[in-house]
């Protein structure tokens, strides 16, 4: 696994799981969550949701 930039929480403004897990925005929205991709090291959860305040990283798939 490459770079594990874990997140930033939307009420502390804290980093988490730096060095353990990414976590990527999809394009999917519901309501005021949104889906995003759980990276570890051995596996990816694709099927997560969070409150779209929290900051997780986004990516550029195609321009």
């Amino acid at each position: 696994m490459g770079a594990a930039p874990g997140y930033r929480g939307r009420s502390d403004g804290l980093l988490y799981n730096v060095g353990n897990a990414g976590y990527n925005w999809a394009s999917t929205v519901a309501g005021s969550n949104a889906y995003y991709l759980d990276l570890l090291p051995d596996r990816i959860y694709p099927n997560y949701y969070s409150g779209r305040a929290n900051g997780l990283q986004t990516r550029c798939l195609q321009e």
